[in-house]
């Protein structure tokens, strides 16, 4: 929080600050927390214009210490299994640092841990366009298998024929064949879009996504059944129903 640290009791609501900010709130807050083996409580600050100045403290016996510094967005920790090394992430900095620490929670020799190249502008949404659609073309590819295969009938148990596969890891697929999937996607009903991505990219029940998208069960089945044989038979080159 901006506004320092704070004691919160889950089963009573209470809340109590126990350190005031030890930055200027307009420019910085504090980040990701975690205590230590020995139960004392460390979080680091990110700084907002990304500027390496944001730090990590150390809150133990009613104290908060500096304990690092040059950060931009202070994040990850965590400690090797014999207490001794402590790590601790710089986000925007694509880093990782670790840190000698001894019994009384100092540290000493800080070190580059790891480092990495930084993605690029847009690289998480495009994993997470590539692992949607991998997830949805699975499927609608497995039906248009079974229809060409065989008279696959359109009932109100294809859904969980399809969630019960044992193979059901995603095949990843070329960046090529995205475009079709996208376009048989678009060409769905939004209702029928919706309960492909809530049973097949959420995974949730059919009972679960009836309730989120406020159907029936039996409605939100047909939904589904209905998309997958329409997205199936589009990328199998058909017109479908």
């Amino acid at each position: 929080m901006r506004s320092g640290l704070w004691h919160f009791d889950p089963q009573t609501g209470a809340r109590e600050r126990v350190a005031e900010p030890p930055y200027d709130p307009a420019e910085q807050r504090f980040n990701d927390g975690k205590a230590d083996p020995q139960g004392r409580f460390w979080v680091a600050t990110l700084d907002d214009r990304r500027r390496p100045q944001a730090a990590l403290y150390r809150w133990a016996d009613g104290e908060l210490m500096r304990m690092a510094e040059g950060a931009t967005v202070g994040n990850g920790l965590a400690w090797s299994a014999d207490g001794r090394t402590q790590y601790w992430a710089d986000t925007t900095a694509h880093v990782v640092r670790a840190y000698d620490v001894d019994e009384g929670g100092a540290l000493s020799r800080a070190r580059v841990f790891a480092r990495f190249e930084p993605r690029g502008p847009g690289s998480l949404a495009r994993w997470l366009h590539t692992a949607v659609l991998n997830k949805i073309r699975n499927k609608a590819d497995w039906y248009g298998t079974q229809k060409r295969a065989a008279d696959v009938p359109l009932t109100d148990t294809l859904g969980g024929r399809l969630a019960a596969r044992s193979d059901a890891a995603p095949a990843y697929i070329e960046a090529e064949r995205w475009q079709p999937l996208e376009n048989a996607l678009a060409e769905l009903p939004p209702d029928m879009r919706e309960a492909v991505v809530l049973r097949t990219v959420e995974g949730l029940s059919n009972a679960d996504a009836a309730s989120a998208m406020g159907k029936s069960s039996e409605a939100t089945s047909k939904l589904y059944n209905r998309a997958i044989a329409r997205l199936g038979t589009r990328l199998a080159g058909g017109t479908g129903p």
